[in-house]
């Protein structure tokens, strides 16, 4: 439990705004008020609807002789977010504690008011999100170094991670499956076998095995993706489903942090790379706890509307699927070629590769957070647009330039790349209705395979006659044209409701109400 004391001297006017019920980031219920006999008076408020699984704030009113009136406030809570919800006590705690009546969120918090439901499954969310993340990028992360021990070069690890990409089939089913029986159910298998499959890469015979091996376990952990994002999408308020989105973007971005960080650990040994594939086998017991926090999305439980394939949807998935092209033929490459290029352009260690992408990619949390914000409070489009064009520009120069300068323009495609994350991924969830949002993302991780495999392909060809840098200035094409598609042709969905944007919804009975927090 969380406890904040204020005291200060206030007017007649401040007295009546603080005495009053907060409706910022916690909406609190009518005080029971106590008179005393010196006085002085009590103010006691409980919380009706927020991200917490106990709430209190108690006031009292001293009159002071001096014609001022002093109060001490003092608040309790603890917060319902499993796992990161402790990095939310300080902020909760600072701006909670004030001395003001409450009526805006402060500029880091989402306008919209999460209850204890949503807060503990987007908590749990985001852990299964790291560990998705970690696993997603092992064999990218680890491709170079296994090159090295199996003897194949760069354009020969651009041609193994296109084939990766057939794992989508995979995907694409598990994704559906999630729409049949339920996205919890579906999560917790799926990424439970993903963990006990993911390790067997540490006995990979070649680059081929290895690939192989990677494969059913890839598939399982893009559905899982898919599922933690719809799941996410189902449960919080409309005006606050892109600040989600960047709260699961940066937690699944601590996975391949993760990963990267401990990348020192290839340059024990000409086999040491195996031991990364280890990890996945402590992840298991994680993975149940956390899906102990997450309830059955309430849109899923509730009936919904039967819908066969994607019909009255075509034009929606055919939009989105281009998308999801064009973005992956550039940031495919970009992200699983830079450890070559820095291993053989710039002739790097293991270790100082961490270090690079760390201290890039990690600020660039801020652009998706700060994303997720604007992308709520501005607009989808603008800020999609923006950071496509910003962020290619960037990321393209990172792999030209030397020096300082490589290290920041890398800093700076992180940042804008990142505030494209909630602002356009979204769309995914909230495009398509409920019978079929799972199978719809299923489409389009499975285009964005086919992307990775364009940009892959073109790049490592490209990379034996040029260079990766310049692959990956011909593939800048994608999201510059992406660019134009967002701003032209999607819809703007901010602070819509998803039964508003999806009409076969709209009839069905409301989701029940928010449930106390989960355990």
């Amino acid at each position: 439990m969380t406890s904040a004391t204020r005291t200060g001297a206030l007017d007649a006017h401040q007295v009546e705004r603080i005495c009053m019920p907060r409706q910022a980031l916690v909406t609190e219920g009518e005080p029971t008020v106590e008179l005393h006999a010196d006085g002085t008076a009590t103010y006691d408020f409980d919380f009706v609807e927020g991200p917490f699984r106990s709430y209190h704030r108690s006031v009292l009113v001293r009159p002071d002789n001096n014609g001022a009136t002093k109060v001490e406030q003092k608040v309790t809570f603890k917060v319902a977010s499993p796992y990161f919800g402790r990095l939310f006590v300080f902020p909760l705690r600072h701006e909670l504690s004030k001395l003001s009546p409450h009526v805006k969120s402060p500029f880091w918090a989402p306008d919209a008011i999460l209850d204890a439901r949503a807060s503990a499954s987007l908590g749990a969310l985001a852990l299964l999100g790291l560990l998705t993340g970690y696993q997603g990028t092992l064999l990218t992360q680890t491709i170079s170094f296994a090159g090295d021990e199996l003897g194949v070069g760069t354009n020969g690890q651009a041609r193994a991670l296109a084939f990766a990409r057939v794992d989508v089939a995979i995907a694409i089913t598990v994704a559906w499956l999630g729409d049949r029986y339920g996205r919890k159910r579906v999560l917790r298998l799926a990424l439970t076998a993903a963990c006990l499959l993911s390790s067997l890469g540490a006995f990979a015979p070649s680059i081929a095995g290895l690939v192989a091996l990677q494969v059913p376990s890839r598939g399982l952990l893009a559905a899982s993706g898919v599922l933690i994002a719809v799941l996410a999408m189902e449960e919080v308020p409309a005006t606050a489903r892109a600040w989600a989105t960047s709260v699961l973007a940066l937690a699944a971005a601590m996975g391949p942090g993760l990963c990267v960080a401990l990348l020192f650990v290839a340059d024990l040994g000409e086999s040491a790379w195996r031991l990364l594939y280890l990890l996945p086998l402590a992840f298991t017991p994680f993975v149940l706890r956390a899906c102990r926090h997450i309830g059955e999305s309430r849109r899923f439980v509730r009936t919904h509307a039967r819908i066969k394939g994607f019909a009255g949807h075509g034009g929606r998935l055919a939009l989105l699927c281009s998308a999801s092209v064009l973005a992956a033929i550039y940031t495919t490459p970009a992200s699983q070629l830079r450890n070559e290029f820095l291993r053989d352009e710039r002739a790097w260690s293991g270790a100082t590769i961490s270090l690079f992408v760390l201290g890039t990619a990690t600020p660039g949390g801020l652009g998706v957070l700060a994303g997720g914000l604007l992308a709520d409070r501005v607009g989808r489009k603008i800020v999609g647009a923006i950071g496509l064009i910003g962020g290619s520009t960037a990321t393209t120069l990172s792999f030209i330039a030397n020096g300082p300068s490589m290290w920041i323009a890398a800093l700076v495609g992180a940042l804008m790349f990142g505030a494209t994350v909630p602002a356009l991924s979204v769309y995914g969830a909230e495009l398509f209705p409920t019978a079929m949002r799972g199978k719809a993302n299923g489409a389009l991780v499975a285009t964005a395979r086919i992307g990775s495999v364009i940009g892959l392909l073109t790049v490592g060809q490209l990379s034996d006659t040029r260079s990766i840098g310049f692959g990956l200035a011909v593939c800048m094409l994608g999201p510059l044209m992406l660019a134009g598609i967002v701003l032209l042709f999607f819809p703007e969905t901010a602070g819509e409701e998803l039964e508003a944007l999806n009409p076969e919804d709209a009839n069905q009975p409301t989701p029940p109400p928010a449930m106390p927090f989960i355990t």
